[in-house]
This record gives structure tokens, sequence and C-alpha cells, in this order.
């Protein structure tokens, strides 16, 4: 049993990621605020290749990645597309002088000459078509999660970027944060947690606190101002089914695409597999909106080597917040975006060397909040070396909660430059969609539901 103080420590840290996530819609805010005063357009570098990219979907998740975007060397913004009038406003702000907006990305695909790539950030049913067309029009892309609504989807965009020699990245950001990749290392280089046999991660948000965590919306003047043709060409039902397409099976694969997705990517990175099977149980339980969509899960995953991961999402509580904990037969690593902690199991196997020189704190926790950017001594624990993709912005974006998805677009912007395959490319995409997908139909079908390996397969 945990002493009352290690408990404590543990409290506090999770304290800090559940305020984290709580932070996060008035960060966005903020931001924008911040960005739309700003207005200008960052000149890039000489020595870098300028890439000229359109922005396409301007919500919570599109106008922090278009911010990021136009922070990275030799970005230049040329174009910014969404369905609503407010946004595309807010785009042209942020992406500066030059820029063009649209309300249809097919007629901004079709004007814009000078294009290299297109930056999505739109509701997950329109990912496969959306990348189609760019990929289409000779653009490299950049899509944000989960990679498609289903399988076959998954496959052909996967398979069309293969033919049109392009680029292809996925927004599973954590394959660019600093932290995730130095936990990366800690299990599989130094072998610091020693065996893991168990993950268990979660996701807690409270929807009447927080609002915009249940994502059940109001319809605004401004919203009412799109067009009924422009609503329907995009494929959505009505303005109801626009606003607030993450509540209906017809967009969104709600907690699973949206939260699931992340962390069941982290699992299969750090542990180099893929879930072999999934159970789940979820309900419509609280928001009586019309929703068609869970808004509490519990799954667990089971992988080729007996590993089993444990995943919980709610919509009524946000204690605790978000993170994973990874459990070794030496060490359990929680880890999220904003650090980790590492903790001994008694009397571990294995030492580490570096262990002596880390910062501590009682009962045996190591926290990983050293900057991961500072330049390594011979004392340094491993989190003290380089871990992003790119070069780093400057010391106010590395406290940014958003700076992981800069690192991300960074690394697209120089794959295209360079001709490198992404970290997070299609076929890391397609095994984290499988996954999800599986989850997915586990709890409509409240069984086990086994995972075949040619979901995997492109």
């Amino acid at each position: 049993m945990s002493s009352p103080n290690r408990k404590l420590d543990r409290r506090q840290f999770l304290t800090e990621s559940a305020a984290a996530a709580a932070a996060f819609t008035a960060a966005l805010r903020a931001m924008q605020a911040r960005a739309a005063e700003e207005g200008v357009i960052r000149p890039p570098p000489d020595e870098v290749e300028p890439i000229k990219f359109a922005m396409v979907g301007i919500g919570n998740q599109g106008s922090m990645l278009i911010q990021q975007a136009i922070r990275q060397p030799g970005a230049v913004c040329k174009a910014v597309c969404d369905i609503r009038p407010s946004q595309v406003q807010f785009g042209l702000k942020v992406a500066g002088k030059g820029a063009k907006g649209y309300d249809n990305y097919e007629e901004m695909l079709e004007k814009e000459k000078d294009l290299q790539a297109v930056i999505l950030a739109t509701p997950l049913f329109l990912h496969h078509r959306m990348t189609l067309a760019a990929l289409q029009a000779g653009l490299n892309v950049y899509c944000e999660k989960m990679m498609a609504i289903n399988l076959e989807q998954c496959r052909e965009m996967a398979r069309a970027a293969k033919a049109a020699k392009k680029v292809l990245q996925f927004g599973h950001h954590r394959h660019y944060d600093p932290y995730y990749r130095t936990a990366d290392m800690l299990i599989n280089a130094e072998k610091a947690l020693g065996t893991v046999s168990h993950v268990r991660a979660q996701w807690n948000r409270n929807g009447r606190a927080n609002p915009a965590s249940r994502w059940s919306r109001p319809i605004t003047d401004d919203d009412r101002k799109i067009s009924e043709a422009l609503i329907k060409k995009y494929g959505y039902k009505d303005l109801e089914h626009l606003v607030n397409w993450r509540l209906y099976k017809a967009y969104s694969r709600g907690l699973t695409a949206e939260l699931l997705s992340h962390q069941v990517d982290v699992v299969n990175w750090f542990f180099r597999t893929r879930p072999i099977g999934v159970i789940g149980i979820g309900g419509i339980d609280t928001w009586k909106d019309g929703r068609e969509v869970y808004d509490n899960i519990q799954v667990i995953f089971v992988y080729p080597n007996g590993l089993k991961f444990q995943f919980q999402a709610i919509t009524t509580n946000q204690f605790d917040g978000f993170y994973e904990q990874f459990m070794g037969t030496d060490r359990t690593l929680i880890l999220t975006t904003g650090g980790g902690q590492l903790y001994h199991e008694p009397n571990p196997e294995k030492a580490v060397a570096w262990e002596e020189h880390a910062r501590r704190t009682r009962n045996a926790q190591i926290s990983l909040v050293l900057n991961p950017l500072a330049s390594p001594s011979p004392d340094a624990a491993p989190w003290a070396l380089d871990g992003c993709m790119g070069p780093p912005v400057g010391p106010k974006e590395r406290k940014s909660p958003f700076y992981a998805y800069g690192c991300a677009i960074n690394s697209f912007f120089d794959c295209i430059r360079t001709g490198a395959e992404p970290a997070c490319n299609a076929q890391v995409a397609l095994d984290t969609a499988a996954a999800c997908i599986r989850a997915d139909e586990a709890m409509e079908k409240k069984c086990y539901v086994e995972i075949p390996a040619s979901d995997y397969e492109i």
C-alpha cells in the first residue's frame, strides 16, 4: 500500500495534468485573441526553403494548428478554408498578408496553384475525401487524427499517398513530444521499467464545468449565415449536424477517435506492437441531447505478448485529467504532455546509471520536468537531451501545451523538403484507427472482439 506522502506527490502531479486539460480552452482563446491582434506572418529564415501551405478547418483544433504552423521556419500560409465565415476571417488574420479565404476547399485547390501542402483539421468523416482531393492536386497532406472513419478509407488514403509520392502525416502529435520521446527511450533503450505488463490510461473531462467537453454546442447567429446548399455540399444533414458533428455516427466516432486514439497510439509505439483483441463497454448515461456516440467508455486491449491496456474516458468528472501509466516490474512511469514521474518498485533488478544525478522528490519519485531541450552533460538524465524533431522556437513556445503540435508540423515541412518518411505515417495511423474501430465494435456488441492481422494491412 502506498504511503500517504507518496500518494500526495502523485496526486499533486495528476492535479496538474487535470488543470492543464481544464485550461486548454482558455489558453486556446487567449492564443486566438493574441494572434488576431498581431495578424502578421513571420518571415522565414533565408537558409530554410519556404513551404507554402493552406489550412482547411479552423475550429478549435485548426485555430491552434495554424498558429503553430506559421511559427515554423519557412512556413508561408497562402490560403485558409472553413465553412464558417467568422473562422475564415480569424484564419486570415493569423495567416497575414497575401493569404486568401475560402468556404469551399475544392475551389481553393483549383485556384491556389502554388501550394505545396495542406493541413486538414476537419471532422473525421471528411478526412478521406479531402486528403484524396489534396493528393490528386499534387499536394502533401498533414491530416488530423483519427485517420478516417473506416478501414477502407484509411487504406485508400495510404495507397493514394504512395501512388502520388507525397508526404502524408497524421496528427498523433505525441510522436513529436520531447517527453514522450524521452519515455520511449526510458522504456526501450534504458529498460528502466523492467518488463511492462499493464498500462492504464484515462482522459477525464467534466462537461458541466466545461461545456466544450460535452460537445453539444449552441448554434450561433454566425452559423445561421451558412447557406443550406453549402451545408449539404460538405455532407451534413443540416445545421445542427454541422455544429455538433461529434455527436453523430455519420461524422464521428466519438470518444474513441477523439481521445482514445492518442493513447492507444502511444502504447503501440512504445511497445512496437498492435492489439490482437479488445473488450469494452460504453453508454449514453448523462447527456440526453440526442447524441448517438457514447458519453463514457471503458476499454481493455490485449496485445500479443500478454500486455493489457486499460482505458477510460468520462465526461462527468475531470479528476486526474489525462495521462498514461506504464507499470513495469522495476518501475512505474506516469506520463502526460506536461512531463511525468517515475516510481521505484521495491528492490528493482535493473539500476540505471543516471538516477543518482536526477532530481528527486520523496518516496523514490523522479520527476521528468527538466528542460528537454537543454544541452546534455556527463551527469545529465536522459530527458536533458534534445527530444524534439526540428529547431526550438523559443522559451515561451516551449512552455506552451501546444508545443508538440508545432514540432509535428515542423517535421512535416522538413519531410516535404527532404523526402523523409514521417514518424507518424499512414501505417502508424492505420494501426491506431483499426484498434479504435474494433473498440467501438466491442462496445456495441458488448463482447470480446478479436482484431485480425488483416486489419493492419494497407
